[in-house]
């Protein structure tokens, strides 16, 4: 779609109806619980193309391509670049990280459980081609995870956990698309991401007890992480 197809399609979605627009996969979504926000339009972005066109158009992004450093400051540039064509700071962009989350009684424990789901992420990342960024040594054993991934065990099933371990990925799909462990690693993980320029998460809960982990996040990892507590 063309730029000014785009702007376009913005501006009526402005005017269509109250509530938060979501961009994914060029399909346009309204979140009707985001009634506050009227016509905020926010790119959920996985390539550097979707990083660029979130620059240019979007009030707001939500970035999946993992929280690395390298990650990180090349997403922040590719996101900065587009707002740059259209005349625009990056400061107006409302910027999210999407990362899969596990509250465990171990760090380990958190590990087992995210190893699929990050496998998933993994497989997604290199759907259209293998990105520069992922090191040299790797790269072979993405193209392999991206033949041999099996949807019929996406997400929580598990099947894919051993394929990650197989190739060897694991500990860089965890240390890219994850956070985990007991509520002292969530805030040593949330402390260090901030600091990388990571400050705002969207998460995926891998836990049974989603309510309880909410709860926690609220009353003993983020008032540390914030500040506004001491642990």
């Amino acid at each position: 779609m063309s730029g000014n197809r785009l702007n376009t399609s913005k501006t009526f979605l402005r005017h269509m109806a109250t509530g938060k627009y979501f961009q994914a996969f060029d399909r346009w979504t309204i979140d009707r619980d985001s009634a506050h926000d009227f016509g905020q339009i926010s790119n959920a972005a996985r390539f550097a193309k979707g990083l660029r066109l979130a620059g240019r158009l979007a009030d707001g992004v939500i970035i999946e391509t993992g929280v690395l450093p390298e990650i990180v400051d090349d997403s922040l540039a590719q996101l900065a670049s587009g707002a740059a064509e259209a005349s625009r700071s990056i400061q107006e962009i409302d910027i999210w990280w999407h990362v899969r989350a596990c509250l465990a009684d171990s760090k380990q424990q958190a590990r087992e459980l995210l190893r699929s789901p990050v496998a998933g992420m993994g497989n997604r990342s290199v759907n259209f081609g293998i990105s520069p960024l992922i090191p040299g040594k790797l790269r072979a054993k993405f193209e392999e995870l991206n033949r041999r991934y099996d949807m019929s065990q996406h997400g929580p099933m598990m099947g894919n956990a051993p394929l990650i371990d197989e190739l060897g990925l694991t500990d860089y799909l965890l240390e890219r698309w994850s956070i985990g462990g007991t509520t002292e690693d969530l805030i040593t993980r949330l402390r260090e991401l901030d600091a990388r320029g990571v400050h705002q998460i969207a998460i995926s809960g891998l836990m049974k007890d989603k309510i309880g982990f909410i709860n926690t996040l609220g009353t003993e990892v983020l008032p540390v992480v914030n500040g506004s507590a001491t642990k």
